[in-house]
């Protein structure tokens, strides 16, 4: 029976089945479920080669993070997690936690979280999820009550939904720098604790605000960038060389967020005051 032939035969009243030139039902039963026709309908799209398959949602990783992707190095972050949306798939079995592609924490539920402890390194971290879940429930074809007779495939949606032990999420990646510090100081500092309470600058580039009357200023970084010049402090936008030849270097360790103790260059600056305020732009040599 062709399509057109279905519509112009029958109508759905309530839930009986009416034929459509007689206006009566359309068997002795007199009342039929509407599957008649869907029925028919299907077997008339399969005939003129109309898929009728249902489509399948393909389960889903969110891992998600609550600490910025840069810090300090040394600085201990928590605070992963990873939730598995199984959509047509089955239920989640387990979700093993990568660090740099080795296991290194596994999770029953769900959503999972990353327990372990990370310390920022200067050497990127990689973190990513890999889910273990059972197969899906398979649909029936439309409008039928045949189920889908086709293979069962991983995360494809014209399939049911097969097993799977190695979905892997999206990675995050943890960076650690070692902190700069700058500031405007009574006393230039001479110990690791002085250095530290200072300005904490993650990025090679950064502003030290000058107010009037100040006359103390301090740069810290560590010693394996290079020297400070007048190129590298910037007056109110203009290089200034008598600024920047005015700055003392000495150097001692400094302790990073963990309490590990590094070589620091520490640049210190003694002027008459300013009569206004004025900025310095610094940029740390590489």
């Amino acid at each position: 029976m062709k399509i057109k032939e279905i519509f112009r035969s029958y109508d759905f009243k309530g839930n009986r089945i009416i034929n459509a030139k007689t206006n009566t039902p359309v068997n002795d039963d007199d009342i039929v479920n509407k599957k008649f026709v869907t029925d028919k309908i299907a077997e008339a799209l399969l005939n003129i080669g109309v898929s009728i398959f249902p489509v399948y949602v393909i389960p889903e990783i969110i891992l998600e993070k609550t600490f910025e992707n840069l810090g300090e190095v040394g600085e201990l972050i928590s605070g992963i997690s990873s939730t598995f949306n199984k959509n047509d798939a089955g239920n989640l079995i387990n979700t093993i936690f990568l660090k740099n592609g080795v296991t290194d924490y596994t999770d029953v539920s769900n959503p999972a979280h990353y327990v372990n402890s990370i310390y920022r390194t200067l050497v990127p971290i990689q973190i990513q999820s890999k889910v273990s879940y059972s197969a899906g429930l398979i649909k029936n074809i439309l409008g039928t009550e045949t189920p889908d007779v086709r293979e069962p495939a991983i995360r494809q949606i014209n399939a049911p939904q097969a097993s799977d032990n190695n979905f892997l999420s999206e990675i995050i990646t943890i960076f650690g720098v070692h902190a700069k510090f700058s500031g405007t100081v009574t006393d230039f500092p001479t110990t690791s604790a002085n250095v530290r309470s200072l300005t904490k600058n993650l990025t090679n580039t950064f502003v030290i605000p000058i107010q009037t009357g100040e006359i103390k200023c301090v740069i810290a970084y560590p010693s394996y960038y290079g020297d400070l010049s007048a190129e590298n402090v910037i007056h109110n936008g203009e290089i200034d060389e008598q600024i920047g030849d005015l700055f003392v270097s000495t150097e001692f360790s400094v302790a990073d967020a963990s309490g590990n103790m590094i070589s620091y260059k520490i640049y210190t600056l003694d002027f008459v005051a300013f009569s206004e305020d004025v900025q310095f732009t610094v940029i740390i040599p590489n």
